[in-house]
């Protein structure tokens, strides 16, 4: 394919500076160009992926219908898509931020998060889950890189005692899907919405891999989120209310830490020792989590 005469083809005009964007682990292939000096992106996939495609635009369309801020579309076809480019993401510009403007951005984040989560539920929709099968499949992905991963162990001590309470779930919402733009948060990467708890959604950006909170904000906008939000929602305690948190991010990271180690990106496999020492610091503080302590040890270490 000709990039540059299929846009041209679509109107857009004068462009400049096409070059694909590299560090991203799915099948798609993102380019960043110019046109008439405006900054766009160009996202291509395959026209018969039904996620990339019917997903993605009915839950742009379902994101806008909720107050939820994304990237305008300039062109849609199955397989080519434009849209705007908003530069900066939460994971370039959290570095340059003092304390309180750290925290402010952050709960802007989880205002956009609850609107997720209150999005409607569609009845002739057949939604994909994030339930016990769908974990036990990730956790399988994450034994085929590291084989000291006792699957039974890890059923029996979070998978079977997770909370499932399936409301709309983003599915990756961390620092290098939400862009800031005039201060306001916006949200890429939503073709796998689905059904899930909100606490999965919570993690991911609040034990984000790619980011590393201070504990001190953590607990701040776990509290921001549980007061705002969670108790007047959800028949839990505060206690509970954080054990769900800690048991949802050690499945979360654990996941991640398999798709890291799947892909042959250095950016990528990075991480993988900074998000196992987030599992750490949980199992640790956790009694009968202790348990898991030697096969994120055994990482570390190795």
């Amino acid at each position: 394919m000709n990039i540059i005469k299929k846009l041209e083809s679509h109107n857009f005009k004068n462009i400049e500076n096409l070059n694909e964007i590299k560090g991203d682990i799915s099948s798609r292939k993102y380019y960043r160009f110019r046109s008439k000096n405006k900054p766009l992106i160009l996202c291509v996939n395959d026209k018969f992926n039904k996620k990339h495609n019917e997903e993605f635009v009915y839950w742009n369309n379902k994101y806008l219908e909720g107050d939820i801020l994304v990237p305008e579309i300039k062109y849609y076809e199955k397989g080519f898509i434009v849209q705007e480019e908003i530069t900066e993401t939460f994971y370039s510009l959290l570095g340059s931020k003092n304390l309180s403007e750290y925290i402010d951005i952050y709960k802007n984040a989880l205002d956009t998060l609850v609107k997720i989560h209150m999005l409607p539920k569609d009845l002739y929709k057949e939604y994909q889950c994030l339930d016990k099968g769908r974990f036990i499949n990730e956790f399988e992905n994450t034994k085929k890189y590291f084989k000291h991963l006792d699957l039974q162990l890890f059923k029996k001590v979070i998978i079977n005692n997770l909370n499932y309470d399936f409301l709309i779930s983003h599915r990756d919402f961390h620092s290098r899907n939400l862009m800031v733009k005039e201060e306001k948060v916006y949200v890429i990467d939503y073709q796998d919405t689905m059904l899930g708890s909100p606490l999965y959604d919570l993690c991911s950006i609040l034990n984000d891999c790619y980011i590393d909170l201070d504990a001190d904000i953590k607990i701040e906008l776990l509290n921001y989120y549980y007061n705002k939000t969670w108790k007047r929602m959800h028949n839990l305690s505060y206690k509970e209310f954080r054990r769900q948190f800690d048991l949802y991010s050690l499945q979360r990271i654990t996941k991640a830490i398999g798709n890291f180690a799947s892909t042959q990106s250095i950016f990528f496999r990075n991480f993988i020792k900074s998000s196992v020492k987030k599992c750490l610091v949980i199992t640790k503080k956790n009694e009968d989590l202790k348990k898991l302590t030697p096969f994120y040890m055994e990482i570390l270490n190795g």
